[in-house]
């Protein structure tokens, strides 16, 4: 099992979901941000992703490097409390 598919399981149980679930609405936050129309949320994304928009898994190795290193500029712009995705429950 790869490290992205224990990421996923994780989040899955921890918020009592399906697993494909977890991994559709990744793609689908991806999708939202990679269309934002902010500049200089654009500009982040593409210094994060310089190939381009993400698939779940290069996401998931780009943001858990990042959350490792909490005074990172990409942790700071992509703060986990700023939103909550429709499939956490609260």
């Amino acid at each position: 099992m790869s490290k992205h598919d224990k990421v996923i399981r994780e989040i899955a149980k921890s918020h009592d979901i399906p697993v494909d679930k977890v991994n559709r609405e990744i793609q689908k936050a991806i999708d939202v941000a990679w269309n934002n129309p902010d500049l200089e949320a654009r500009t982040q994304q593409r210094l994060l992703f310089p190939k381009g928009k993400p698939t779940v898994d290069e996401f998931i190795d780009v943001v858990s490097k990042h959350v490792r290193v909490s005074d990172s500029p990409a942790f700071t712009y992509m703060n986990p409390h700023s939103i909550t995705p429709g499939w956490i429950k609260n």
